[in-house]
């Protein structure tokens, strides 16, 4: 099975409302995973990735959350984070 999935999270305050935006790029190793399937749990708000492996979720309201990726040839990715006013940029692997 390929390596698994390296995402890079960054969230961003959207004009100092409440409301946050998620970002990040899917790669294995140095490439970008394309197509994949991102859900924002218990939203159930799910995206695509593009062709470049980015994604992101617009309108999130501070809390915990579940990110659950999937992408066929890699193993299913979940990771829990908080989100807050003062987020910092995080790197998984």
């Amino acid at each position: 099975m390929k390596r698994v999935l390296l995402i890079f999270f960054v969230l961003l305050s959207c004009l100092g409302l409440s409301q946050n935006t998620i970002e990040g790029v899917i790669k294995s190793g140095n490439n970008p995973v394309p197509y994949a399937k991102v859900i924002l749990s218990p939203t159930e708000k799910g995206v695509i990735s593009d062709e470049d492996g980015r994604f992101s979720f617009s309108n999130v309201e501070k809390g915990q959350y579940e990110i659950k990726v999937t992408s066929v040839g890699f193993k299913d990715f979940r990771m829990t984070i908080d989100v807050r006013k003062d987020f910092e940029p995080l790197q998984i692997e």
